[in-house]
C-alpha cells in the first residue's frame, strides 16, 4: 500500500511541497530507529527495503514516469515514515449486520502540509482534529490544529506524534521511529512522576526538532490556531 501511495505522490503531488520535509532513504530511516533503540542492525531487512524500492522505481519508469527513480521512491517512503500522522474517522453503517462485521473506526495515515510540519512534544500545546465534508463524502478529510491551552504569540505550535500518556521510557522509545529520542521539556524535567523516573531510558544524543520547518503562532488571538 505504501508503494501505491508513493507512486501517487510522485506522479500527482507538487514536488516542492514534498521537499519541505526531511527526506531520508527508507532503509536509513528504519536503521536509525533501530540504532536509537539500541537494537542490532538488520541487514536482511535493509536489503529487502532497497529491493522493494528498486522494483517499484522500475515499474513506474516502465509505465512512463521517468522521474520515479530509486532514490526518489526510497526518500519519499522515508518522508512518509517520519512525517505522516495517524488519522481516524468514525464510520456509519446502514444496518446492524455491518456494525458487527466491520470496525467502527477507519484508521490510516496522511501527510498534511501544515500539521505535519509541527514538531513533537509530550506536552503538546495543540491537537490535530479531522473533519469530514458531509456534503462530499468522497473528499479527503480536512486536518486542523486546535490549541490545547493559551499560546503566547510567536511561540512554537507542537503536537504529539505518540501516546503522551505512556511512561517516559516508552514515549522516548516510540519517538525513535521518527528519527529522534524525545528531549522535550516534559521528558527533560527533573520533576517527572515517580513512575517515569523509575523507567530505564535509552541514552541517545538527538533532538526533537526533526522537521525542516516548524509551526509558530503568529496570531494575537490565542484561543485557537489552525
Amino acid at each position: 500500500e505504501i508503494l501505491l501511495l508513493v507512486a501517487d505522490a510522485l506522479v500527482n503531488c507538487d514536488e516542492n511541497a514534498l521537499k519541505k520535509f526531511v527526506r531520508e532513504p527508507w532503509d536509513q530511516v528504519v536503521a536509525k530507529a533501530r540504532e536509537l533503540r539500541s537494537e542490532p542492525p538488520d541487514n536482511n531487512l535493509a536489503q529487502s527495503l532497497c529491493e522493494l524500492c528498486q522494483e517499484a522505481a522500475t515499474l513506474l519508469q516502465q509505465a512512463g514516469f521517468s522521474n520515479c527513480t530509486y532514490d526518489e521512491v526510497s526518500r519519499t517512503i522515508g518522508l512518509f515514515e517520519q512525517n505522516n500522522i495517524g488519522i481516524s474517522r468514525l464510520l456509519e453503517f446502514s444496518n446492524e449486520e455491518e456494525q458487527q462485521q466491520y470496525s467502527h473506526c477507519l484508521y490510516g495515515t496522511a501527510l498534511f502540509a501544515l500539521c505535519c510540519a509541527a514538531n513533537h512534544s509530550c506536552d503538546p500545546n495543540c491537537s490535530v482534529i479531522f473533519i469530514a465534508n458531509d456534503y462530499a463524502p468522497s473528499s479527503p478529510l480536512a486536518a486542523f490544529l486546535v490549541a490545547n491551552r493559551d499560546i503566547p504569540k510567536n511561540h512554537e505550535l507542537t503536537i504529539s506524534y505518540i501516546d503522551e500518556n505512556a511512561s517516559k521510557g516508552r514515549r522516548r522509545l516510540a519517538t525513535a521511529d521518527y528519527g529522534f529520542i524525545c528531549s522535550c521539556a516534559r521528558c527533560s524535567s527533573s520533576s517527572s512522576s515517580s513512575q517515569e523516573a523509575n523507567e530505564t531510558d535509552e541514552d541517545a544524543d538527538s533532538t526533537n526538532s526533526k522537521k525542516a520547518s516548524s509551526c509558530t503562532n503568529t496570531s494575537s488571538d490565542n484561543d485557537e490556531d489552525r
